[in-house]
Order: structure tokens, then sequence, then C-alpha cells
């Protein structure tokens, strides 16, 4: 409980949105830049910052080589979650389930 307290779930629905915002070849391109080994840990609100903290190192790299990628990250920072989730937020859930 103190650690949910700890931090506001904005953020942490914040995390992943990667996958929302980005393609798998984007992905890909990034995760490749990587070159040092990262902490393997499965803290749900630290791995995001190790990650984060990775990818703000290449970004100068990704700015150069993919102008356009370089600009979907800026937007998957700053975009307001209603925009980036719209479409799960509009797809809801079912109300009533069909009986076999």
């Amino acid at each position: 409980d103190e650690v949910i307290k700890k931090y506001d779930y904005r953020n942490m629905i914040r995390n992943a949105v990667m996958p929302y915002c980005l393609t798998p070849k984007d992905i890909d391109f990034l995760f490749k830049k990587i070159r040092k080994t990262l902490t393997g840990i499965l803290d749900p609100y630290e791995t995001p910052k190790i990650v984060g903290a990775a990818i703000q190192e290449i970004l100068p790299a990704v700015r150069a080589e993919q102008p356009q990628l370089f600009k979907k990250i800026q937007k998957m920072r700053t975009d307001p979650l209603e925009i980036i989730f719209g479409g799960c937020i509009r797809a809801g859930f079912p109300t009533t389930m069909a009986s076999a």
C-alpha cells in the first residue's frame, strides 16, 4: 500500500504507452541502439526508469538517424493519456456476456 501511495497512477500508466505510440519496427530500432546491459528488476516502478534512462542516452542518435521516430517519442511523453488510449477507452468493457 505504501508503494502505491508514493506514485501517481498516471505516471505508472504512462509507462505502458510505447506499444500504442510506436510500431514494432520502431521499438526494435530503439532497443537495438541500447548497447549497455540494463539492470534486471521486476519492480513495475523502477524498470521503466531504467529503460527510460537508457533511451534518454540514445536520443541524440535517434534524432539524427530517425527524426520521425524522435517526434513520436516526444509525443509519447507529452500527449494526454486520454488521446493515447482513446481507442481503448471508447471500446470499454462488455456489460453482458452471451450464455454458452
